[in-house]
């Protein structure tokens, strides 16, 4: 096929069917070179005019060593954290997302693992696969609980009326208390780009985040990972929670110490956590979370549909002939070089 562009993908996917399908509508050029290290990197961005990246780490000595060729670099994914966007940008270069392709699913899925954690639900379904119908568990050696409490400390309440923590506010987040509403919970979230008057509607209180932790009984995170959010809960914001509180995470696992996260759970200043990101990925299987009782895991799953994986993959592609196009992308996470090129309208990503 003649075209004047060519869209490189840098992942080791085997399956790259709705990508080609969406670059041939286009009638632009797609290839699949498998990166592995930086200058496999460097060199997909020798002949293509957009890279679609996955999550190889698209560092300043990656970015300043490709042609000048490249005008945009795809994440399909909500977040970019692997990419250095100050870097494209003082390159000319688009870094374009999809932020809005997975609310439901990740709010559905947090929701859910909040709701697990709540009932108990995977400790009871072990204990009775495992034939231990009433009998009693022990956690930490020397507390009994009670055998439908499962192995979370603490008492187990009606979760109506309740307090949610939600930390970041942007699309997942209110839809999350949108759903979190309906069960009688009590909402307050935290998030420095996010008005007070954006929760009135949803019955949402704006707060800090040293006040939603010593006030919630649920947190679930939902903000981008950025220099201001890695490390965002580490042992001092787990030490203002409830020893009842109950954690969930579902946007990035850097955004929690996993190593003060462990400790809290095991000295009982934490009850219990649910997370279906870590750093790294996956855990080692000596890691102290992947032997604790009081913890639920899922493997990174909670974007996932048929309908989100299909979607972001197609809009991927887009978004990159978008911007070779001269057209305004969706999503990009550093407008101000569309600017400089004369697009205007772009929405700055968020989540």
């Amino acid at each position: 096929m003649s075209t004047p562009y060519r869209i490189v993908a840098t992942s080791a996917g085997q399956h790259w069917d709705i990508e080609v399908a969406a670059a041939r509508a286009g009638r632009v050029e797609f290839s699949v070179l498998a990166c592995h290290t930086e200058a496999d990197l460097i060199a997909a961005g020798q002949e293509a005019d957009a890279i679609l990246a996955g999550n190889e780490p698209f560092t300043r000595r990656v970015i300043e060593g490709f042609s000048h060729r490249v005008r945009v670099i795809s994440r399909p994914a909500v977040g970019y954290d692997q990419l250095d966007v100050a870097a494209a940008t003082a390159r000319g270069i688009v870094v374009t997302h999809v932020p809005d392709y997975c609310t439901d699913e990740v709010s559905d899925h947090a929701f859910a693992l909040l709701l697990a954690l709540h009932r108990r639900v995977s400790w009871l379904n072990a204990a009775i696969k495992a034939g231990r119908w009433g009998q009693a568990t022990v956690y930490g050696g020397d507390r009994p609980a009670a055998f439908h409490a499962g192995e979370v400390p603490g008492p187990l309440l009606p979760l109506c009326g309740q307090t949610l923590g939600i930390i970041g506010f942007g699309r997942i987040g209110q839809r999350l208390a949108e759903k979190a509403r309906g069960f009688g919970l009590r909402l307050l979230a935290t998030d420095p780009f996010v008005a007070p008057a954006v929760g009135e509607p949803l019955g949402v209180t704006l707060t800090d985040l040293d006040t939603l932790l010593h006030e919630a009984d649920f947190v679930s995170i939902h903000c981008l990972l950025n220099a201001g959010t890695q490390g965002l809960i580490g042992a001092p914001q787990l030490a203002l929670m409830k020893p009842t509180a109950q954690l969930v995470n579902t946007a990035r696992g850097p955004i929690v110490d996993l190593i003060a996260l462990a400790a809290a759970l095991q000295k009982g200043q934490l009850a219990a956590a649910a997370l279906d990101v870590t750093e790294p990925e996956p855990l080692p299987t000596d890691h102290p979370l992947m032997t604790l009782p009081n913890v639920l895991l899922t493997p990174h799953s909670a974007y996932f549909s048929d309908r989100s994986r299909a979607e972001v993959r197609r809009r991927g592609v887009e978004n990159a002939l978008a911007v070779l196009r001269g057209a305004t992308p969706n999503h990009a996470a550093n407008p101000e070089v569309l600017a400089q090129a004369g697009a205007a309208g772009v929405a700055a990503g968020d989540q």
